[in-house]
Formats: C-alpha cells, structure tokens, sequence
C-alpha cells in the first residue's frame, strides 16, 4: 500500500481478525484501529451465543440473527469487560465501537 492509499482510522469487527492481521494493517500505517464491540445484543453466530443465550430477549427489529441481551446480568458484563474486550486488545486494538447501548430501552 502506498502510505498515501492508508486509512488514519479504521473500524473493525476484530473478532474476525486475527492478531498478525491486525499487526499488518498497523504496519502498513493505520495509525488507529478500533473494534466494534456489541454490548447490548447477541448475535447467533458469535462463537459465545450457546453460552450466552438463556441471556436473550427480544429479537432485535429488522436483524434476524441478533437479540437483545440482558446487560443487568453479571456473567454477561465479565465476559465483556474480563474476556472479549481483553481478547481484542490483544489482537491489536486501540479501543472500541461500542453498539447497541441503547439496551435499556428495550
């Protein structure tokens, strides 16, 4: 790439990336790369929806694959803050999207 081609700033779903992808679009010059993180659906085809899905509620308008998630729930709020957020930045992120934080609402 030439440096001119590079994005300052990108927005990933790192959770499909892998950390030497990551690595690579930091070494072509993206200076910041952050990654979205849903924190108040789940979505069907996350490799985590069978441990989560007792966790479910309303399935979200217009997205068949995705619930809206109790985000009171202690063991949801861990695994977000302890695990997945904790994966990504070791794959590379610089911080995160955050979606859907507008559970409460719901």
């Amino acid at each position: 790439m030439e440096q001119d081609d590079v994005y300052q700033t990108l927005i990933l779903d790192l959770q499909n990336f892998s950390k030497e992808q990551v690595s690579a679009l930091h070494l072509a010059g993206v200076k910041k790369i952050y990654s979205y993180l849903d924190v108040g659906s789940l979505e069907t085809y996350r490799s985590y929806f069978a441990r989560f899905h007792k966790l479910a509620r309303a399935p979200y308008e217009n997205w068949e694959e995705e619930y809206w998630v109790d985000v009171s729930n202690i063991s949801w709020q861990d695994f977000l803050v302890k695990e997945l957020a904790i994966d990504l930045v070791q794959k590379g992120a610089d911080g995160f999207f955050l979606d859907n934080t507008d559970v409460y609402a719901q």
